[in-house]
């Protein structure tokens, strides 16, 4: 489910088990619950080539509009980026789970980030690494790369719509300045935005 709201996750496991969705008071609760055992734990090493490719982005002419566009609300979470990666993901172009309706793979997160960064889908690039994610970029008509950061098979990103997958965040970060090379000189979206 990742990628999803929490609310959604929760119902999702409600209508696995019980057949009917939670309630209001039990999606906020459990979320409740799920973010104190995620700020008990040990905070987790910044993935290897994240920062890297971070900073191409923002060295980039349009990084002022790049949007984050996440499934999570989780304020713990959201302050982590804060401190990985100063100033990257100002709060004012943020997309999260408590701006949205319908999250992924719903393409109204990353419409909502388009929105915001002023730009067409043919304009944007957005960077996945689940399949609900990529769905909704592929959906929003961004052009979509997916980065696989876990034990989902690069295969389910193909079949989720992505564009180009890349088997790690190091082989991200060592492509993408070629991949930007690309876009633009192929297709000719220099003002393209990775949403991510």
């Amino acid at each position: 489910y990742e990628g999803a709201t929490g609310a959604a996750t929760v119902n999702k496991l409600f209508q696995r088990a019980y057949g009917h969705d939670a309630t209001d008071e039990e999606i906020k609760n459990l979320y409740n619950r799920k973010a104190a055992i995620f700020r008990a734990m040990p905070e987790p090493e910044v993935m290897p080539g994240a920062k890297r490719l971070v900073e191409y982005v923002r060295s980039l002419p349009w990084h002022p509009l790049t949007v984050l566009v996440t499934g999570s609300g989780q304020m713990s979470l959201l302050d982590r980026l804060n401190r990985n990666f100063d100033g990257a993901f100002p709060e004012s172009m943020r997309v999260t789970a408590m701006d949205v309706t319908s999250g992924k793979p719903s393409p109204e997160p990353y419409l909502k980030g388009m929105t915001l960064a002023n730009v067409t889908p043919q304009q944007s690039i957005a960077i996945e690494n689940a399949p609900l994610g990529i769905m909704s970029a592929h959906r929003s008509g961004a052009f979509t790369v997916a980065v696989t950061t876990g034990p989902v098979p690069s295969d389910e990103m193909w079949k989720a719509g992505a564009d180009v997958v890349f088997e790690s965040m190091e082989q991200c970060a060592d492509m993408f300045p070629q991949l930007i090379n690309e876009l633009t000189s192929e297709t000719n979206i220099s003002h393209s935005q990775p949403l991510s």
